[in-house]
């Protein structure tokens, strides 16, 4: 039982009791102190209440703001889809930007120590920023000194001289070539310039069989992906003419991406019709480990460099005498 007290004329007050009465289709209300009345809700659909008793009631919720409600989710429902749909692409979009960072740190920094296809965004700060800068190197070769070896790390620069004043010899550089035979082939001249030999393979490179600097097996990934959920249609809705059916007058309101009808300006202003919907999800990617789903559609397999060397790379520094 409710017990009302005499309601103010402001509409949001009468809206908020209605919202709540409206639960029930037919309720009890105590007028007095004993007299119980019976107020349901109108043939219009509007919920009132006659506080006064002089036959003038009050509309405490309006049957139009219900409707607004019910559109105003379905509207919602289809926003949602939209919104999970859009998700799954940009999900999709990052995950192959990823794989395309993680490969291109296993194919050079990398190469002797792969990072996992699965390593998260900080994985892969993490593995960047633990490679030691080294910034600006000098290095002076001398009698005594007459090897020097470079550790890994981020280089700015470095230059090699020596200090031979009194022997007769000169310096050579070993390059490391890239080949499909072996891992070990290198060029030998007077320059430091990585350009200055020859280049059959670059570091991009892909062969179609593993072999010398190109072992680490590279998958072309390629397949589709869909599943359904039940939605609205949601398309516009227009008005259209000749269905003297539906109306006498000639008039009537249809989805202009189903079809459905209604009589004359009776339709939404979007389509509420139930449909199922259908999400695809295109996957076309490489990578170096295919999961259990992406081993099922490789549609090509090539091998990248995995030797850890880049081409034209300075391995050894040679004293010639004389």
């Amino acid at each position: 039982m409710y017990i009302l007290h005499r309601i103010g004329t402001a509409n949001n007050i009468k809206k908020l009791i209605g919202a709540s009465l409206i639960l029930s289709l037919s309720l009890t209300v105590t007028a007095g102190a004993t007299e119980p009345t019976s107020y349901s809700i109108k043939s219009r659909g509007n919920i009132e209440y006659d506080s006064d008793k002089n036959s003038n009631p009050e509309v405490l919720f309006y049957s139009e703001d219900l409707t607004a409600i019910s559109t105003g989710l379905q509207a919602l429902n289809s926003q949602i889809a939209v919104l999970s749909n859009n998700y799954d692409e940009l999900i999709s979009q990052t995950n192959g930007y990823k794989t395309d960072i993680i490969n291109g740190l296993n194919s050079n920094v990398y190469a002797k120590d792969n990072l996992s296809d699965e390593s998260s965004f900080n994985n892969i700060v993490d593995a960047i920023n633990s490679i030691p800068a080294r910034g600006d190197v000098n290095v002076i070769l001398t009698n005594t000194e007459k090897t020097k070896t470079f550790p890994a790390g981020y280089y700015d620069s470095f230059t090699v001289t020596s200090d031979f004043t009194q022997l007769d010899a000169t310096l050579t550089y070993s390059h490391h070539i890239h080949d499909l035979e072996t891992d070990a082939k290198s060029e030998e001249n007077d320059s430091l310039d990585v350009t200055s030999v020859s280049t059959v393979y670059d570091d991009s490179y892909r062969s179609s069989v593993p072999g010398g600097c190109f072992t680490t097996p590279y998958y072309h990934v390629r397949y589709s992906s869909s599943y359904t959920y039940q939605g609205r249609c949601g398309g516009h809705v227009a008005t259209g003419t000749n269905d003297p059916v539906n109306d006498p007058r000639g008039v009537f309101d249809y989805c202009t991406s189903c079809g459905n009808r209604w009589g004359a300006h009776t339709g939404p202003t979007n389509c509420d019709r139930p449909v199922t919907k259908t999400v695809t999800n295109n996957v076309d990617k490489w990578t170096t480990s295919p999961n259990s789903t992406e081993s099922q559609h490789i549609v090509e397999t090539v091998y990248i460099c995995s030797c850890g060397k880049k081409q034209g790379q300075v391995t050894d520094v040679h004293l010639h005498f004389n």
